[in-house]
């Protein structure tokens, strides 16, 4: 897996945030468990659908489950096989970005408020700032290091233009 030197890590001009509110501890805790508890409800119906495959819909579940045992959103599951730290990553950046995509149509629907996206879709930046900046999973370190060639090669064109 290679990780997007394009993607948006943030919606705003928030600055990287390594130490998060104590708050965050607790609530990252029932998200992560609640965005496992969701995939696990719905994951068998859009099976059924041909929505999503069987394969994929197995690595999503347990990519899921090892951040909300990671993050002890649910007790660990002793068998249950681990994620790596870069699938969490990408699962990450997958969900974070759905969640920009998809949740403004919800707030429009009213099934949820303008205040509870955009702290729910903060979680999960502080989640993966946290993972991103403090990992030293050699693919990560690599992924950072790329990051910041892509950001100078993009400063010194814009520079010359």
């Amino acid at each position: 897996m290679t990780f997007d030197p394009t993607f948006a890590f943030y919606r705003d001009v928030r600055h990287l945030n390594l130490d998060p509110p104590e708050e965050f501890w607790t609530e990252i805790r029932d998200e992560t468990r609640r965005t496992f508890e969701d995939r696990r409800a719905s994951y068998p119906s859009r099976v059924a659908k041909g929505r999503i495959s069987r394969q994929e819909a197995d690595h999503e579940l347990r990519v899921a489950r090892s951040l909300a045992e990671g993050w002890l959103g649910i007790p660990r599951s002793p068998n249950a096989p681990l994620a790596t730290t870069v699938e969490e990553l990408h699962a990450l950046r997958r969900e974070i970005t759905l969640r920009r995509q998809r949740w403004p149509r919800l707030v429009e629907l009213r099934r949820m408020t303008a205040e509870e996206m955009d702290r729910r879709i903060l979680l999960l930046e502080i989640c993966h700032d946290v993972m991103w900046h403090g990992s030293s999973v050699p693919e990560v370190q690599a992924a950072r290091a790329e990051l910041a060639r892509f950001r100078h090669q993009q400063a010194a064109l814009k520079r010359a233009a």
